[in-house]
This record gives structure tokens, sequence and C-alpha cells, in this order.
């Protein structure tokens, strides 16, 4: 629903309430996974002109634009709001 891109904290409640997600870490990881990738489009304009904008992970939820960054941002601060370990690895592409 709409309504759970208010906010990184109400997506990640959202996703708790999803079948298994409090039974496990995978399940719980898996879920955030999916929803980012069905919900999250890649923004090569911004990629390609050098302008990455804004990529934390409540502008990326907000526009439903991200790089590479902004995937990862958005990982990681839903991973910390269900209090799953993640770490965001900086790096280059070519």
């Amino acid at each position: 629903p709409k309504s759970v891109r208010s906010s990184v904290k109400a997506l990640a409640s959202y996703l708790k309430k999803g079948p298994g997600a409090s039974k496990s870490q995978m399940i719980m990881c898996r879920a955030i996974f999916r929803w980012i990738t069905n919900n999250i489009a890649y923004n090569t304009k911004a990629y390609f002109s050098g302008r990455y904008g804004d990529n934390s992970a409540a502008a990326v939820l907000k526009s439903g634009l991200g790089v590479c960054a902004g995937y990862a941002n958005l990982f990681k601060g839903l991973a910390d709001q269900v209090e799953l370990k993640s770490e965001v690895v900086g790096g280059y592409s070519k």
C-alpha cells in the first residue's frame, strides 16, 4: 500500500508483519530485498549524468528512484529498523 512509503520505519513495520518474517532473519532479509527490487527503479538518467541527487533511504523511498548507493542505503535503513545486521560497502563502477 502507498501508506508504507511514508517513512522507512512505516515500511519496516509493514514488512515485519509478512508471513514468517518474525521467525527468520533470512525471510526478513528476503522480504526487504524483494520489496526494494519490486518497487524502486534504477535511476539511469542520474547515473549517466553523474548527478546522483539525494540517495538517502528516505529520499529513495519517497521518489522510487535510486542509484547503487540509494539501493544500499534503503536496504540498510530497513535492516536497521528490523534489527538485522548489515553494512553498506562503498565502491566504484565502470
